[in-house]
Formats: C-alpha cells, sequence, structure tokens
C-alpha cells in the first residue's frame, strides 16, 4: 500500500509539473497566452493615449479605469507566464485530487495532520516544479518545422 501511494504522489507531481508547462510554455496554449498579451497591450496604450489628452478632456473616472483595467490583464498574463504561480495552483490542484482519493475527504475536510501534510506537500511539490522550469529548456529547441527539413 506504501509503494503504491508513493507511486500515484509521484505521479500527481508529474501531472502537476505537466499542467504547469502546459500554462506557461506548451505551444498549444500560446494563442492564449498571445490573446492576453495583445489585450494587456491595447489597454495600456489605451490607458496611455488617455493620460495624454489634455486635461480639461481627461475624466479622472475613466483614467482610473483604464489603470485598472491594464493592472487586471497585466496581472492575468503575468500569471499565465510564470511558472512558479501556476506550479502552486497546479500542485494545490492535483494534490487536492490525490488526497480526496486516498483519503475520501477534500483538503478543507482534514484534521490539523492532514492539512499540514497537504500543505507542505502543495508547497514542496510547487517549488521542485519552479526549479524544474528554471532549470529545464522551455521544450521548443529543434522542434522548428523549418530546422528540421533543412536538416
Amino acid at each position: 500500500m506504501t509503494w503504491t501511494l508513493a507511486v500515484i504522489g509521484l505521479l500527481t507531481f508529474g501531472a502537476a509539473a505537466r499542467l504547469t508547462r502546459l500554462v506557461t510554455t506548451d505551444t498549444l496554449t500560446a494563442p492564449l497566452r498571445e490573446h492576453l498579451a495583445r489585450r494587456s497591450g491595447t489597454a495600456q496604450l489605451a490607458a496611455v493615449a488617455a493620460r495624454t489628452k489634455p486635461k480639461k478632456d481627461q475624466d479622472k473616472a475613466e483614467q482610473a479605469r483604464l489603470d485598472r483595467r491594464v493592472s487586471r490583464r497585466q496581472t492575468t498574463l503575468g500569471f499565465a507566464t510564470c511558472d512558479w504561480c501556476v506550479g502552486f495552483w497546479a500542485s494545490a490542484l492535483t494534490f487536492a485530487l490525490l488526497f480526496r482519493y486516498n483519503s475520501g475527504a477534500w483538503p478543507w475536510d482534514f484534521n490539523a495532520v492532514q492539512t499540514f501534510l497537504y500543505a507542505i506537500t502543495v508547497l514542496a511539490s510547487s517549488y521542485l516544479i519552479g526549479l524544474a522550469a528554471e532549470v529545464l529548456p522551455d521544450g521548443h529547441a529543434g522542434t522548428d518545422p523549418a530546422e528540421t527539413a533543412a536538416s
């Protein structure tokens, strides 16, 4: 039983790492990240344009709204490209499912010891995923069809 749980734990860690890579660097989700970047850039241009108008035309409430929009979109884009951020949430999700499978309870229904074990598991897993993301290549090297055809 113990070795089975260890194997399932390693598979869960692998799933969290893969989910992190899928969100942050995979070509499959690149269009989503590009869309977020375009929306963030468009909002930033609108806010800058509103600031450069003469003061009498500038509505302070509108400027504040544009600034909040820029901030939200930049935060979303930052999250979608941050291995450390996505790694934490992917670990929390996958290990919550593992703990649910193993004990029949969700993390918020745990006693103090189970909650502690869940927390340190998620923190350690997300830390290892963040380190791996910094050390490992992004996975796009040598996958360019033009490079493959030329060789």
